[in-house]
């Protein structure tokens, strides 16, 4: 760790500005927008709403392979919703119909006119997966609220997104405000190509496609960010402080550019000695509450920057 970092986090040793680090380490940045993206969901489901409609005929119905065929065979579409009540976004899937003799069937719900044999195969497999046992028992009321409670359990798979996209948010806060204060030009997700075009700065990446969360110029040198949050531990930690340290090396070795890693989350308190071997290794480590400093505006991130 780069002896200006210790003295601007106030501490003597690289001891105390690792131990600083970890202590302030916070559990998570999930704000209450985190759980669910429902412009996401609406957006999702505005497409079905006609086929969403249709299906919800068959609530109840008496005989539902029956009801169920015969829509299928006057609006084909319908078929593209099917999956999508079982919560896969396939349209098409193999599906093992006997487990003894191994037997895989491939099913079809992409929507185009199916033939008779095609609606029986996809009617057969629906009963099987037990959806159409739950349409006819009325334990599903509404076919478009089933299907929008379906939407929302599905977004819940992009909250790992949502993390990384959060996290790069909180960090863009701090650059901004320091960019301007600082009088220096930033830009987010960063390439090789970019940063040449933008400041005719030849930096040297070992992917051409490679993107740095964001980059800093000012008083002609380049300062290349990185930011990550982890709330849970994991084996990927150890790996990622290992990438982490490839990346300071590569990017310390060309003159006039500097590395820093911003990684904040309860993660690392169960993880630490990957964490202090990067510490020992580069120069600049920081976390959200370092970043963030005394100042808002100058901060430990400002301090950095300036000459």
């Amino acid at each position: 760790m780069n002896p200006i970092e210790t003295a601007l986090l106030g501490c003597r040793n690289e001891d105390e500005s690792f131990r600083f680090l970890i202590d302030t380490l916070i559990p998570t940045i999930h704000r209450s927008d985190w759980f669910v993206d429902w412009n996401r969901v609406k957006a999702n489901v505005a497409p079905h709403v006609r086929e969403l409609a249709l299906l919800d005929t068959l609530v109840g119905s008496e005989d539902i392979e029956r009801d169920l065929s015969s829509l299928i065979a006057d609006y084909p579409k319908v078929l593209r919703v099917m999956p999508l009540l079982l919560a896969s976004r396939e349209h098409s899937f193999d599906v093992m119909v006997d487990a003894k003799k191994l037997l895989v069937k491939r099913f079809d719900f992409e929507g185009r006119a199916p033939s008779a044999a095609d609606i029986a195969s996809c009617v057969r497999f629906l009963r099987q997966s037990g959806l159409l046992d739950i349409l006819a028992d009325r334990k599903v009321k509404s076919i478009p609220d089933y299907y929008f409670g379906i939407e929302v359990g599905l977004d819940s798979n992009a909250r790992k997104n949502r993390s990384g996209d959060l996290m790069e948010s909180l960090v863009e806060n701090f650059v901004v405000e320091t960019a301007e204060a600082l009088h220096a030009d930033y830009m987010a997700q960063a390439t090789k190509a970019k940063i040449k075009a933008h400041w005719d700065f030849d930096l040297q990446m070992d992917k051409s496609e490679r993107r740095v969360d964001f980059a800093i110029f000012r008083d002609d040198r380049l300062f290349l960010l990185e930011t990550n949050f982890y709330g849970g531990g994991g084996s990927k930690l150890k790996s990622t402080a290992t990438e982490y340290c490839e990346m300071f090396k590569r990017y310390s070795r060309q003159r006039r550019v500097e590395f820093l890693w911003i990684t904040d989350g309860y993660g690392w308190k169960g993880t630490q000695a990957p964490l202090r071997e990067y510490c020992q290794k580069a120069d600049y480590l920081l976390n959200l509450a370092a970043v963030r400093g005394k100042n808002l505006l100058t901060g430990i991130l400002g301090e950095i920057l300036s000459p």
